[in-house]
């Protein structure tokens, strides 16, 4: 993964991002209703963000639905060192970019980028992308969140988001990293 320090959430940012997804939850549905962006594209787009945001809890997870779509495991590393240089088909090389550019900027794209988004892919498609780019960014911020608070229950810990943050967004998450962590462990991870 190509993460220099991981972002991680303070909780009234974590509840901000979740509700600000919770309304757009409908529109995540129809999105995974229609199939207009395939579900190999959308792994592929998970990998993008969260190799720049460094969830080794969405990277264990997305590595997994990425093969079970058939994307092929050299793509698979490729995405997750940050390589976007190799061709990739089906049009996707923009979208990845997109999406690697989005979370390189906290979620804040220049508008031009946006802009180049929709007259690429047109504005249903670009609209899908950008509702799982939000989904991913915000699992990738609770899980590294999760995992801080891990670290710091095993030893000292200094540093940001703190510990009643890392505590509260850590009871939020539970339920979704926790079996996740049970699994990577089981797996030897």
């Amino acid at each position: 993964m190509i993460v220099r320090e991981r972002r991680t959430y303070r909780f009234v940012e974590f509840v901000r991002d979740s509700l600000a997804l919770l309304v757009r939850l409908p529109l995540l549905v129809r999105a995974r209703l229609r199939r207009r962006v395939s579900h190999a594209f959308e792994e592929k787009l998970m990998l993008t963000v969260t190799a720049v945001n460094g969830c080794r809890y969405c990277a264990w997870f997305h590595e997994r639905e990425a093969a079970r779509t058939r994307v092929p495991p050299e793509e698979i590393r490729s995405l997750l060192s940050g390589a976007i240089d190799r061709p990739v088909g089906g049009g996707e090389a923009s979208g990845l970019l997109f999406a690697q550019h989005w979370a390189r900027s906290g979620g804040r794209p220049e508008p031009e980028a946006v802009a180049r988004l929709r007259q690429t892919y047109g504005g249903d498609v670009a609209g899908d992308i950008l509702l799982f780019l939000r989904l991913i960014t915000l699992g990738n911020l609770a899980g590294n969140t999760f995992g801080a608070f891990l670290e710091r229950a095993r030893g000292p810990r200094a540093g940001a988001p703190g510990l009643w943050d890392e505590l509260l967004v850590f009871l939020a998450t539970v339920p979704l990293f926790g079996p996740i962590g049970w699994a990577m462990r089981r797996a030897g991870r």
